[in-house]
């Protein structure tokens, strides 16, 4: 029971994540033709040190905390650095209800190259003490990993490379930071080059960060003989199930 119950979760999962989550942020893949053996479904290096690292842009520095009537609860509010490592504030604010309605009206920060203080100089750190900064782990993280530039990310991927900085970005302050801080438009890491190109019409991201989610999660659909559409422990009545069931349900 337990076995097959964990199948269906996944599925529900799955679901979610293809036919809703990834199409809200304009991501759409090709139609699915089932499991192919010769698919690899691991996780590519880049996408998992830099493009899915994009998430770090759009947080909100403060956490917002509702009552039934969608009113901020007597304690208000919460700023992220406030929260980290911080248990406390569930016993204080009324238990894990209110963040649960927040998150649900709140919206997420739009992806730039702007990452809150929160994240800057308090992560991880007690409340008060300060902390760590993830924009240079991030950084840091692409340079351990071995990642190429940016520029040569794009070429790998099959996507022309940026002559100039403004190929990249319209907005003149980003590209004169990246021209300050880079000289070469070869120089530029990748994490940094993905967060600040124009964004494709009516997507979250820019082409290079599009195209490595379109082809991970291809792969990681393709590459799956347990992918829930043909998992084989699952009827074609439950299969359909799952693929009628959405996030809000």
């Amino acid at each position: 029971i337990f076995q097959h119950a964990r199948r269906k979760v996944i599925g529900f999962l799955q679901n979610i994540t293809y036919n809703e989550w990834l199409p809200a942020m304009g991501v759409h893949l090709p139609e699915y033709t089932g499991y192919n053996p010769n698919v690899d479904p691991s996780i590519f290096n880049i996408f998992s040190a830099a493009a899915f690292r994009l998430g770090h842009t759009l947080v909100n520095p403060q956490i917002v905390r509702l009552t039934n009537e969608g009113d901020t609860i007597q304690q208000g509010s919460i700023t992220l650095k406030d929260a980290f490592f911080n248990p406390l504030v569930l016993l204080t604010g009324g238990g894990i209800d209110p963040y649960f309605k927040g998150m649900a009206t709140q919206t997420q920060q739009n992806l730039d190259c702007k990452v809150i203080d929160d994240l800057r100089n308090f992560l991880f750190g007690s409340p008060g003490a300060g902390g760590l900064d993830l924009a240079a782990i991030n950084i840091n993280r692409g340079r351990d990993r071995g990642l190429p530039d940016y520029n040569t990310v794009r070429s790998n991927f099959g996507l022309d490379r940026a002559t100039q900085f403004r190929d990249i970005s319209i907005d003149t302050d980003v590209i004169a930071g990246m021209a300050e801080v880079y000289g070469s438009i070869d120089n530029i890491d990748p994490w940094v080059g993905m967060l600040a190109e124009d964004h494709l019409e009516s997507a979250l991201f820019g082409p290079t960060i599009m195209t490595i989610m379109i082809r991970q999660f291809s792969a990681l659909r393709e590459g799956d003989r347990f992918y829930f559409e043909v998992d084989p422990g699952l009827s074609i009545e439950e299969a359909q199930q799952i693929k009628q069931t959405k996030f809000v349900d």
